[in-house]
């Protein structure tokens, strides 16, 4: 006994059971552990990076912020050089 069956499918149904498998292994892959903390740590540092762009956008356009980080540069190379002069200074007398 021979029996013969013919089946269509169409191009649709192909296409749906396709896109049911590919979405089963996207939601198996979204959520898993190792997913969840790649999210994590993007979100980690993509918050940090903005927390910080925050901040330098503050200061640059603060002008009193400005003034007091330009005051402090200042103290500091100047008693940086004072420093030095003294270092110097003490070095030339040792050797004249």
């Amino acid at each position: 006994m021979k029996l013969n069956i013919e089946i269509d499918i169409d191009d649709k149904m192909i296409s749906d059971i396709a896109m049911k498998a590919v979405m089963a292994k996207v939601n198996d892959r979204a959520s898993s552990w190792v997913t969840e903390k790649s999210f994590t740590d993007a979100v980690k540092a993509g918050w940090d990076r903005g927390l910080q762009a925050m901040v330098d956008a503050a200061i640059a356009e603060s002008d009193t912020v400005r003034k007091k980080i330009g005051e402090e540069m200042h103290r500091q190379i100047k008693n940086k050089l004072a420093a030095a002069i003294r270092a110097s200074g003490t070095d030339g007398a040792k050797g004249g």
